[in-house]
């Protein structure tokens, strides 16, 4: 073959590999017989080379390419965007969230209180058995129905729910609701026992 340019344009080229002064080529023509063509070049930038240099420029590229493809094997961890800078758990930072929206604005102990009705209705035989549960169960708490409890919480909020996983409780085991008396439009609340207020919440059985 005496003219590559006119083999090349005859024919349709799919993959062409350069190796140190070898051009393989491997074409398909139209009626899909495969055709090799092995031409001997003479590598002008290696021609004046000894054995030595030429061995480490095929090392370099050698090592090049294993570069290359042991970056493109690296997973890509994905990111817990909601947690991504905390060290809490996802049901902490939950209960964090409906402290946050419940009890915006109260005092701390008023917030720790909010988390304790949740976990007590946790531990309640006749309500959901997980904290997502409870928070989730249809018409029980406000800021699930108008969005605000996927606000971020505020630091004191967070605070307030790790206590509470921990094990502080100032209401008592048996407080199943609490409600702000001033705002409230349910009439049967107002039929439970308070056992205690803390800031603008009743807390009742």
């Amino acid at each position: 073959m005496n003219n590559l340019k006119d083999v090349i344009s005859f024919h349709a080229t799919l993959i062409i590999i350069v190796t140190m002064g070898v051009i393989f080529i491997n074409e398909t023509n139209e009626t899909s017989e495969t055709n090799i063509i092995v031409i001997v070049v003479e590598c002008p930038e290696i021609k004046d080379v000894d054995e030595k240099d030429a061995n480490e420029k095929k090392e370099t590229v050698v090592k090049k390419v294993e570069t290359k493809v042991k970056s493109e094997e690296k997973e890509v961890k994905p990111k817990n965007e909601k947690n991504e800078n905390s060290k809490v758990d996802d049901n902490t930072y939950l209960l964090a969230q409906l402290i946050n929206a419940e009890a915006k604005g109260e005092p701390y102990k008023g917030k720790i209180a909010v988390g304790n009705v949740v976990l007590n209705r946790v531990e309640s035989n006749s309500l959901p058995d997980t904290i997502e549960g409870v928070i989730f169960q249809k018409g029980q708490f406000s800021p699930v129905s108008n969005g605000s409890i996927y606000n971020k919480p505020s630091s004191e909020a967070l605070k307030a729910a790790q206590e509470v996983m921990n094990g502080t409780n100032v209401v008592g085991d048996e407080v199943l609701y609490f409600y702000n008396p001033d705002i409230t439009t349910s009439s049967w609340i107002f039929t439970r026992d308070v056992v205690t207020k803390i800031g603008n919440h009743a807390f009742a059985l």
